[in-house]
């Protein structure tokens, strides 16, 4: 992994975005922060990732469901009856 401190011009992000779309991971630090020019392979493993994470997420969720509360019940709770 490369890091380029405080690129000068566009000819740097060109460089780097050949470098990254070869499959290298380049740091960018200006003014210390940092940000990072990545193969476009590495964010849509990490977009899956994130979407299995919410898929499991919300299959629990519907797990719970399957206990239900009757309506009166809740209403009850409430004070609404």
């Amino acid at each position: 992994m490369a890091t380029i401190k405080r690129p000068y011009d566009l000819e740097d992000f060109r460089k780097a975005t050949e470098s990254a779309s070869g499959g290298e991971r380049i740091i960018i630090e200006i003014d210390g922060v940092k940000a990072a020019i990545v193969p476009v392979e590495d964010v849509e493993y990490m977009e899956a990732l994130e979407d299995a994470e919410d898929l499991r997420d919300a299959m629990k969720a519907m797990e719970d469901l399957s206990v239900t509360i009757p309506i009166e019940d809740v209403m009850k709770e409430y004070g609404l009856i």
